[in-house]
């Protein structure tokens, strides 16, 4: 899992102090990260609908590199790296810690499988708010499956990447709430099951680590509460106005049906090691052409959520909650995508 990032970050490293001017997204982004340097910055990435992402968490991480490289605009590139680097760590350590060495080596080589051709279609270094997310997707549903056991820690760490994760892109919202709602439920069943188990040492600690965490979580929304209730009309409530009176079929470029969003998540769920389109906006990702083209897609799709379900039926069988977990939670996130691609307004 090592090498990929060992050879991104020297590839960055020695890239830094190239002169590079942004464009397109990411020019606007760059200059949000300038706004979030003076805390003047209460908003996401912006959306060509009007409204703008839900809050500014993803700006409020990289602003301090950004700062310390003296604006320049490779810090956001790094930024993006350091983000999947820890994300990826991150992953591995949480499966140490809830289900052991061996099965951490296992996690390690799929993450480093998934940094190897991530560093190969750039989306490893990509700051791009939609092409940042695969990998703080993949901690949160780990750590939801740590929290199957129990862990209200591991629960609301889950919550705060998610925050992350729909803050940076409104796009995953149903993903992410479908996963930590899962896992809500399986940390109560865990904690009802032990109730009456008591703790012997460490209350106090735990208790402190437990409210720093709750506070953290509450801090990720304070600049979206803000701008809420000091101005109008606020971003929360243009969102909602948006979704209850979506565009028309025409402004919006037509509807989707679950074939066609059954494409657009099994297309980009296997753009990893598969490779994207060159134009991944335009006509070859309409799914209109044959099936035939996406017959691949559908395999490593299809074959992913059986291995999930797999893994939720072994870990059920094995009394593994952790294993069982984060199988279902893989299968969840996978339905809950194909559900709300068919309410994409505009080219999946």
């Amino acid at each position: 899992m090592l090498v990929p990032l060992v050879v991104g970050g020297v590839k960055l490293a020695f890239t830094l102090h190239q002169p590079f001017i942004h464009w397109g997204d990411v020019a606007i982004m760059e200059t949000a990260i300038r706004d979030t340097l003076g805390g003047h910055q209460l908003l996401g990435p912006y959306s060509h609908f009007g409204w703008f992402h839900p809050g500014p968490a993803y700006f409020y991480l990289v602003a301090p590199l950004y700062w310390a490289l003296h604006q320049n605009a490779q810090a956001l590139f790094l930024g993006a790296f350091l983000i999947n680097a820890l994300c990826a760590i991150a992953v591995v350590a949480v499966i140490r810690a809830r289900a052991g060495e061996s099965a951490a080596r296992w996690g390690a080589l799929v993450v480093g499988a998934l940094l190897f051709f991530a560093h190969a279609l750039f989306s490893l270094y990509s700051p791009w708010n939609p092409a940042l997310l695969a990998l703080p997707i993949l901690l949160m549903m780990v750590l939801v499956a740590a929290a199957a056991n129990g862990s209200t820690i591991s629960l609301l760490w889950a919550a705060i990447v998610g925050s992350f994760v729909v803050q940076t892109e409104l796009g995953t919202a149903p993903t992410a709430l479908a996963v930590l709602v899962v896992g809500a439920g399986l940390w109560g069943w865990a904690a009802w099951r032990r109730r009456d188990e008591k703790v012997a040492t460490g209350r106090t600690r735990r208790r402190t680590v437990l409210a720093a965490t709750g506070v953290l979580l509450g801090l990720v929304w304070v600049p979206s509460l803000i701008q809420q209730t000091t101005q109008s009309p606020g971003n929360i409530r243009q969102i909602v106005t948006f979704f209850e009176h979506p565009p028309t079929d025409q402004e919006a470029g037509g509807t989707h049906t679950r074939m066609q969003a059954f494409r657009g998540v099994a297309y980009y769920a296997t753009t990893v090691p598969l490779k994207s389109e060159e134009t991944p906006c335009c006509e070859p990702n309409q799914f209109n052409g044959p099936g035939s083209t996406y017959t691949g897609r559908y395999l490593g799709f299809g074959v992913g959520v059986l291995v999930a379900l797999g893994v939720a039926v072994v870990g059920w069988r094995r009394r593994d909650r952790f294993a069982m977990a984060l199988g279902a939670v893989s299968v969840v996130a996978a339905g809950s995508a194909v559900v709300a691609t068919t309410q994409v307004v505009g080219p999946v």
